[in-house]
């Protein structure tokens, strides 16, 4: 991602057009208690006739004082307030929304603000109220989780300040009309790139691969040190130089990734907050960037009842924006998932041998049968590797001890389906077929762990 896309972006309240009018006067508790006080002299006008003037007198006074005080409470000329965030948050996490407030008059500020975030979101304390004083400027930060992908509107921020005896509030509106796009998780990709830099992969469950030989791409030559392999020496250089000169290999590049997106209903089934095809978006984007800086070729296929989209192999940065542009507006589809004729499309289009990434969900015997027959499309040409999300709440019910009859009930099933689905991973083994089965919180890095696994291995 380029500097331009992940800047947030600032919406300011420009001079003159600072704030919309306030919504009118609106009396504090001070005020109210003040008010009120005067009418206990009325309980003593048979003893003393006059407190009733008092009485009216001191609440005239009373509301001299709200008008002034409201006056004063108005700030449309020495208050500044921003909202600072991306255009493109992630989906189910935390993204980070900020107000920078500054104050530009001469006297502090009494001041609470309540921006108004998109309802649907998983909002966390985006109310503030505090003191400002003269010429300072604060930035006030809030967090947003958005649960479902699309294009949502952040609007205006309501700021309410107080006047300088407390006795008077104005409430004005902030015109800060902002546009955001909620993408799949994008914070995986930028936590890879910044561990990447900092040498701590393992950090986030990334494995360190021993690779098994070497590459076969001829990379350069150089003097033998201790340790090469006798094999690598390079007989006819060392001829030549009289001195003895080792082959240095490297890994392979411009290999083929293609990630196969399952869209059906089996993908539309929630766990954790989100559905099955977010989690395979996320690792889907997180393997394509990845493979793009290994220098790889990456493709995607998105399928149900027959091929819906398909992207062509190509490598790049360019080609990762291309995904996640193709992923963003993916959604599954309540359809049967027809693996065969889905299979059958996509294969006319490799040309190139490749690791062909599908993910899926089979929770029956009947789906896990369908999918068997129809990855063997894909063999021997093609590397194919089937993964799928593991449901927690499944497996805590298979392992814990029932208290009632329909405890036992629910334990028992559970158990059933974990094991029919360690059998089905079994049978899809046995055709030559890789399997990842992950849950939610190590999925993406699960298929990553296995991608950098069968390309070390050289099973490409």
């Amino acid at each position: 991602m380029t500097k331009q896309e992940s800047a947030p972006q600032e919406t300011a309240n420009e001079p003159g057009l600072r704030h919309k009018p306030s919504y009118g006067i609106f009396p504090t508790r001070r005020f109210c208690m003040l008010f009120v006080l005067p009418f206990l002299l009325l309980f003593t006008t048979p003893l003393i006739p006059p407190a009733r003037y008092l009485a009216f007198f001191l609440n005239f006074v009373f509301i001299l004082l709200l008008a002034f005080d409201y006056r004063r409470a108005s700030v449309a000329r020495s208050l500044v307030v921003k909202r600072i965030l991306k255009q493109r948050l992630s989906l189910g996490v935390k993204n980070k929304v900020s107000i920078r407030v500054s104050n530009l008059g001469r006297r502090a500020l009494s001041i609470k603000i309540v921006d108004d975030a998109p309802p649907t979101f998983t909002i966390e304390g985006n109310d503030f109220e505090f003191q400002i004083g003269p010429g300072e400027e604060r930035e006030l930060d809030y967090e947003v989780t958005p649960h479902r992908r699309g294009d949502y509107e952040f609007r205006n921020l309501h700021v309410e300040t107080l006047g300088p005896w407390n006795l008077a509030r104005r409430v004005y509106q902030v015109a800060s009309n902002d546009f955001v796009k909620v993408y799949p998780n994008l914070k995986g990709v930028e936590q890879w790139a910044l561990l990447t830099r900092k040498r701590h992969l393992n950090e986030i469950g990334v494995h360190k691969i021993r690779k098994r030989g070497q590459g076969s791409e001829f990379d350069q030559l150089r003097l033998y040190t201790r340790g090469d392999e006798f094999r690598s020496i390079n007989w006819k250089a060392t001829a030549r130089r009289h001195l003895p000169i080792t082959s240095v290999y490297q890994t392979e590049k411009s290999q083929s990734v293609v990630v196969l997106l399952d869209a059906g209903r089996r993908m539309a089934a929630w766990v954790g907050g989100l559905s099955k095809l977010d989690y395979a978006i996320n690792a889907s984007l997180l393997l394509a960037y990845v493979a793009s800086i290994s220098d790889d070729n990456i493709a995607l296929g998105v399928f149900n009842k027959d091929l819906r989209a398909w992207l062509a192999p190509r490598k790049g940065r360019m080609q990762y924006r291309r995904f996640m542009e193709q992923l963003y507006a993916c959604e599954a589809e309540y359809c049967y998932t027809n693996y065969r004729a889905s299979f059958l499309s996509l294969a006319q289009k490799m040309k190139k041998r490749s690791l062909v990434v599908i993910m899926t969900d089979v929770l029956d015997p009947d789906g896990a049968k369908e999918l068997e027959q129809a990855v063997s499309i894909f063999r021997p040409r093609h590397l194919p590797l089937v993964v799928s999300l593991r449901d927690p709440s499944l497996k805590e019910i298979a392992d814990r001890l029932p208290r009632s009859p329909e405890d036992l009930y629910e334990t028992v099933v559970a158990q059933e389906v974990f094991l029919d689905r360690r059998r089905m991973a079994h049978d899809i083994q046995r055709r030559g077929v890789h399997t990842v089965d992950a849950a939610p919180g190590d999925f993406s890095i699960a298929v990553v762990n296995e991608y950098l696994r069968l390309k070390a291995r050289r099973e490409l």
